[in-house]
C-alpha cells in the first residue's frame, strides 16, 4: 500500500508513527525545510479542556501510545479583565515546545519512527493523487480541502507572537481578555525558560494596521514592561471546517480537518488524535467520516461557546472573572473530573 502525507506537524507526524506500527512506511512531503511550524513558540495543554479523562497525557499514553514529556508543570493561571482579576491555582496542565528543538511537541513523536519525509517538497493533491493509494492531509490549513470544494470558513483571526525577554516564573499561564485591545479574542503569556517567555494576541477580523494598533493599547494598558522583544512575527489564518472529511482516497486531518483550534495550543491533543485515527482507519479500512466524528463534535461545540464569548462586552468578562474566582467555583471547575459535562 502506498501512501502520502502532506504536511510534516503533529497531525502528519502522528499518522506517519501509527502507520508504521501497522506495517505501512508512508512517504511525508513537508513544503519547509524542517518539521513542524514555522515559529517556535510555547503551548499550553489544559486539563480543562479534555474530554476525556483528567490527564490528557495519560490518556494518549493509553490509547494511542503516544508519551510526551512537558518543559513545565502549569500550576497558576492568572486571568485579567478590564477592572477585575482571578488567579487558580493546582495542578492545571502542562506546558510544551512547538518548534525546532529536540524536545519538542513535533520531535517527540518522530523520535521513535523511522520517517521517510521529502523537506521542501510543495505539492498539489492533484499531482499525486494517482501516484498513492491514499493521501492524509495534515497541511495546518485549509487549502487543501479547499481544493476539494470541502471546506467552509467561519472567520479570519490575526495573531501576532512576541518572543520577549524578562524574569518569568515557568509555571504560571497569564491570560488578558478586554474588548479594548482584543475585541473578542484575548491575549496571553506562556514561558519557555525563566527568561524568554512568548507574549501572544489574538484578535478576529481585523486589518493588519489595527493590529499595530491593538498591539500598542495592550502594552500600554496592561503596563506590560518587557526587558526586550528580540522577535516578533504576525499570522492571519482561516478558522472553519471541512464536510466531509475524507474525499475518495485523500483523508483530511487536523487543522485541514477543521478539528483543531489553535489558541494557547488547545488544538495540539486533537491535531495528535485526528492524525492517528486516520491513520487506523486506512490501515483497518474503517468508516474515517464516523471515526473522527466525536473529535469534529467537540470542534462545533468549541466553535458555539467561542461565538457566545465573541458576544461578550467588558462588563460581561469582569463578570465571568468574579465567577471564576470563587472558591467553589474553582472547585468544581478545574478540580472536579465530571466538569466538563
Amino acid at each position: 500500500m502506498k501512501v502520502a502525507i502532506v504536511g510534516a506537524g503533529l497531525s502528519g507526524l502522528s499518522c506517519a508513527r501509527e502507520l508504521i506500527r501497522h506495517g505501512i512506511n508512508p512517504v511525508i512531503f513537508e513544503k519547509q525545510s524542517y518539521m513542524g511550524q514555522t515559529t517556535d513558540i510555547s503551548c499550553c495543554i489544559l486539563k480543562i479542556f479534555s474530554r476525556h479523562c483528567r490527564d490528557p497525557l495519560k490518556y494518549l499514553r493509553k490509547n494511542y501510545g503516544v508519551s510526551l514529556t512537558p518543559m513545565h508543570i502549569l500550576d497558576k493561571i492568572v486571568i485579567y479583565g478590564p477592572t477585575r482579576q482571578a488567579v487558580v491555582r493546582g495542578n492545571l496542565g502542562y506546558i510544551f515546545k512547538r518548534g525546532q528543538e529536540s524536545y519538542s511537541m513535533q520531535n517527540q513523536i518522530a523520535k521513535d519512527a523511522d520517517l521517510n519525509i521529502l523537506y521542501d517538497s510543495y505539492v498539489n493533491v492533484s499531482d499525486i493523487r494517482n501516484e498513492f493509494d491514499y493521501i492524509v492531509a495534515a497541511t495546518g490549513e485549509s487549502s487543501i480541502p479547499e481544493e476539494l470544494n470541502l471546506w467552509k470558513t467561519t472567520r479570519y483571526t490575526r495573531v501576532r507572537v512576541a518572543s520577549v525577554i524578562g524574569d518569568f516564573d515557568v509555571h504560571v499561564l497569564k491570560l488578558w481578555v478586554n474588548t479594548e485591545y482584543a475585541k473578542n479574542a484575548c491575549a496571553y503569556m506562556v514561558c519557555f525558560n525563566r527568561k524568554m517567555a512568548y507574549l501572544v494576541l489574538v484578535i478576529n477580523d481585523i486589518s493588519q494596521s489595527e493590529m499595530d494598533t491593538c498591539w500598542d493599547i495592550f502594552l500600554d494598558k496592561e503596563d506590560i514592561r518587557l526587558d526586550r522583544i528580540i522577535e516578533l512575527a504576525d499570522y492571519r489564518y482561516r478558522e472553519g471546517f471541512a464536510c466531509p472529511v475524507r474525499a475518495g482516497n485523500v483523508f483530511l486531518a487536523g487543522n485541514a480537518a477543521g478539528v483543531t483550534d489553535d489558541l494557547l495550543g488547545f488544538g495540539s491533543i486533537k491535531a495528535i488524535e485526528s492524525g492517528t485515527i486516520a491513520a487506523r482507519s486506512l490501515a483497518e479500512n474503517l468508516d474515517y467520516n464516523r471515526q473522527l466524528a466525536p473529535l469534529l463534535k467537540d470542534a462545533e461545540n468549541l466553535h458555539r461557546y467561542l461565538e457566545t464569548v465573541r458576544t461578550f462586552d467588558n462588563n460581561d468578562y469582569d463578570r465571568l472573572i468574579t465567577l471564576l474566582g470563587l472558591p467553589v467555583v474553582k472547585r468544581f471547575i478545574y478540580r472536579n473530573p465530571f466538569s466538563r459535562l
